[in-house]
């Protein structure tokens, strides 16, 4: 079976505001084991957004593209490095998961955020990251952005077989508008 995505169409906020995205979740029955608990089986979930930035949680799964546990002052200084630390596989890095010390949730102010991020994680995992999904709009921007977020079952297919007896991954997405309303700004004298 098809992993099935749930979200909000849209949210909104205001220029230079973060907002709590909230609303996501993502299940497949192919993850489940026969007592109904979530399997050891991962998937991978890949969430972009065109304009502003996006943070979630990650003390559950395994980060790929864009590592929420580095800050931003730790990102400038890590530049040159971050193309080959942004890719790391979980199975050559299991380091990716940790509970990050000192985080307090709702303090997005320290945490990094990114325009894009890939993990892989089981059903609790994915669907904690996408509990916490937080979106910043770009300094100054006003208009709709768009959240695109994917979940593909890396060929968790449980019952059901194609004409190999395998049918391969299966993904679904969705787009989640943001309205971003502009601010007016002070005016410097």
């Amino acid at each position: 079976n098809p992993p099935r995505i749930r979200a909000p169409s849209h949210t909104i906020t205001l220029e230079d505001e973060e907002v709590h995205v909230s609303g996501i979740t993502v299940d497949d029955s192919d993850f489940l084991t026969d007592s109904g608990e979530s399997g050891m089986a991962l998937g991978r979930l890949r969430i972009e957004v065109t304009h502003g930035s996006i943070w979630a949680d990650h003390s559950e799964v395994y980060w790929e593209e864009g590592n929420p546990r580095q800050s931003a002052k730790s990102q400038k200084s890590s530049s040159s490095s971050s193309s080959s630390s942004s890719s790391q596989n979980m199975d050559t890095q299991p380091s990716g998961r940790f509970p990050p010390a000192g985080t307090v949730p709702g303090a997005h102010t320290s945490k990094a955020f990114f325009k894009q991020l890939q993990c892989r994680g089981g059903m609790f995992g994915i669907n904690r990251a996408l509990e916490a999904l937080v979106y910043r709009p770009a300094p100054n921007f006003s208009g709709t952005d768009t959240i695109r977020i994917t979940f593909n079952d890396l060929g968790h297919y449980g019952a059901v077989a194609g004409s190999d007896g395998k049918p391969g991954p299966l993904e679904d997405s969705v787009e989640i508008d943001v309205g971003v309303l502009p601010v007016v700004d002070p005016l410097a004298l």
